[in-house]
């Protein structure tokens, strides 16, 4: 029996289906090796190899705290580890803001946070004074072929805004307010020049 006959055939807008990105034919269950596609010996020679190309996940809109930290940390970075925010003094205020998603499919958020500015060099440890930060996060999904051929969902992050710091929370929130009101070109400046 061949892998063909193995394979269920089914609609390329099915959810549950897989799509070979070559020739557009679709199947339900992978049992193929490496996730290639079962019908690879009728592509024309000149076609690359395929691999599970399964449409890009959707990002949610609506983000805690906690989902973009969820997203930094996917993404191997670590500025809402634990020991970061511990580092910094860092705190997390009010709640990030979805501004929208840009022609080349990031999902931007903005959000203020809140860290120690001076480090005491004799006693070790940040002083009291805090800055207060409107930050920018940007998030887009996307995918990485692994050594054996299986497609992989990955994120690419962005984060912007660490060098613009106002003296007050309700300062930094009105910012943000400012930047939000003005839409996603003032967002995505405010972002470029900090």
């Amino acid at each position: 029996m061949s892998i063909q006959d193995e394979v269920i055939e089914t609609t390329a807008d099915d959810p549950a289906a897989i799509v070979c990105g070559a020739c557009g034919k679709a199947w339900l269950r992978d049992i193929t090796p490496a996730g290639r596609c079962p019908w690879e010996a009728d592509h024309p020679e000149d076609t690359p190899q395929t691999y599970n190309a399964h449409p890009l996940r959707t990002l949610p809109t609506s983000l805690s705290w906690e989902g973009l930290a969820s997203l930094n940390k996917e993404a191997g970075y670590h500025f809402f580890d634990r020991e970061t925010i511990r580092s910094f003094g860092s705190r997390l205020l009010g709640s990030p803001s979805y501004i929208g998603t840009t022609d080349d499919g990031w999902r931007v958020w903005v959000g203020v946070t809140s860290e120690y500015t001076e480090w005491n060099r004799d006693a070790r440890a940040y002083r009291d004074a805090r800055a207060y930060t409107v930050r920018v996060f940007m998030a887009r999904p996307t995918q990485a072929v692994r050594a054996d051929g299986r497609t992989i969902d990955l994120i690419d992050w962005q984060q912007r805004g660490d060098f613009l710091f106002h003296d007050s929370a309700a300062k930094a929130h009105r910012a943000m307010a400012a930047l939000k009101r003005d839409g996603m070109a003032a967002v995505l400046a405010y972002a470029e020049a900090n």
